[in-house]
């Protein structure tokens, strides 16, 4: 065979493996890239459902308020709105939200059938089952209700019944009896209860199908690299036997890239260069590194996500409810000590109210820094929700977590807040003891903390 027939067989098998290399790095590439965009789609998605969460509580908020209140002011505010136009229960919403916007609400709009679609696209790209799918729309159909129920009782409140069709235009005697009877009544606790409910099953369930997605990317991209090495080794292979005068720009390079891939595999991968020769495997490794780089981000940001409250940096709900597992483990089996610490930041709506949620989140963070700095390496802390945050000590009984809440409220009370001056926070703690559930210590918690407030705020009330 000639010189140049050898010469062109090397570069077309070269070219070969090159295309084949490239192919397999790029489908890693792009895995990483679906992660990625699965993370960004996931915080959209739950930017979405608290944003609505948030109109259905503002909504019943005004509507106890609206129900309870005997400043005339406030009804009439209210009525002005309810009576200016014929109720059209296909509007219900767009009355919603003129009686949020009246009140100084911000209100989530609608979301539209793009948006609807979009939604539909993720679940189905991570394969989320058509029944979990369903519990969406089941909330949907809940919150629904629920604003019907609340519309049904302002009016009834004024006279006003509904008719065959559903709007309110049958005048009869005021019952006002009947708000009162609805807001103790079972059937109001259990929706609002179902909804919280769904939100957390909806939650609960995407984190879970996401998991397993990226799980089915990381498993493809195993798949990929332990094929990159054999198209590595045989290209080292073809080239050391073919052009030995070829080993200091192709097989070196080669032999570079393959360690880099064995590193990756031991978990072991650290790489500082960042310069490589402009040519096809110096793309290719170049395309290497900037990979190896987006799973790494990605998968230390998935850890992450995964235990830790976004804006205060502390442990989130999934994890508290975890420790809080183990803790009632250790408790009823090795006869271990294990207090709850629940605290509240006091009037912090008055914060965002005046200041905005920008400064109230600065609150939330340097509220979130003065418990880091006081507690126990032993203890838990994070986010329960909102304003609210929680503690969980291990070793400790229900004296040792009152001075330790003790010294964390008086910590609070001294610190001088940005831009707010000084706060105070409420504090209710609760021992575990033998054969008692987690609700029931946190009933007692979250009882004690409401006495607090009850009392005077900026105290400490234990059970």
């Amino acid at each position: 065979m000639k010189i140049s027939s050898k010469i062109a067989l090397f570069f077309i098998m070269l070219t070969l493996f090159l295309i084949v290399i490239i192919i397999t790095l790029s489908i890693m590439f792009t895995n990483a890239k679906k992660a990625e965009m699965v993370q960004k789609e996931r915080f959209k998605f739950h930017e979405l459902v608290i944003k609505h969460k948030q109109n259905t509580d503002n909504f019943s908020d005004i509507f106890v308020k609206y129900v309870n209140s005997e400043n005339k002011n406030y009804v009439k505010r209210v009525d002005e709105i309810l009576y200016k136009e014929s109720f059209d229960i296909n509007k219900i919403k767009e009355l919603r939200n003129k009686i949020l916007k009246e009140f100084n609400y911000k209100v989530a709009y609608n979301v539209q059938k793009q948006k609807e679609q979009e939604i539909a696209l993720f679940f189905s790209m991570i394969e989320i089952p058509q029944e979990k799918t369903n519990r969406t729309l089941n909330l949907i159909k809940l919150v629904d209700e629920l604003l019907y129920l609340e519309f049904e009782v302002m009016y009834a409140k004024n006279g006003y019944f509904q008719d065959e069709n559903g709007n309110f235009t049958i005048k009869k005697e005021p019952d006002s009896q009947v708000a009162k009877d609805f807001l103790a009544s079972t059937r109001y606790r259990i929706l609002r209860k179902d909804i919280n409910g769904s939100i957390d099953y909806l939650f609960e369930d995407l984190d879970y199908y996401l998991v397993k997605y990226v799980e089915r990317l990381e498993n493809e991209e195993k798949w990929a690299y332990q094929f990159s090495i054999y198209m590595t080794i045989l290209l080292l292979v073809v080239v050391f036997f073919s052009y030995l005068n070829f080993k200091r720009s192709i097989v070196l390079p080669l032999e570079k890239l393959t360690d880099w891939i064995e590193q990756m595999k031991s978990n072991e991968f650290s790489v500082q260069e960042r310069s490589f020769q402009k040519d096809e495997i110096g793309i290719v490794m170049n395309s290497f590194i900037n990979m190896a780089d987006i799973i790494k981000k990605d998968i230390e940001e998935l850890e992450a996500l995964s235990t830790t409250d976004i804006l205060t940096k502390l442990k989130n709900r999934v994890t508290l409810d975890k420790v809080l597992e183990e803790a009632h483990y250790n408790v009823n089996r090795y006869d271990t000590s294990y207090s709850i610490i629940l605290l509240d930041v006091d009037y912090f709506k008055d914060v965002n109210d005046k200041y905005g949620h920008i400064i109230g989140d600065v609150i939330l963070k340097e509220v979130a820094q003065v418990l880091r700095d006081n507690t126990r390496k032993s203890d838990t802390l994070g986010r329960w929700g909102g304003e609210e945050f929680m503690i969980i000590c291990a070793n400790a009984n229900v004296e040792t977590a009152f001075n330790i809440a003790e010294k964390l409220r008086k910590e609070i009370e001294s610190k001088i807040f940005t831009k707010v001056g000084h706060k105070t926070a409420s504090f209710g703690v609760s021992a575990f003891e033998e054969k008692q559930s987690i609700e029931e210590v946190l009933e007692k918690a979250d009882q004690a903390l409401y006495e607090a407030k009850e009392a005077g705020r900026n105290r400490v009330v234990y059970k």
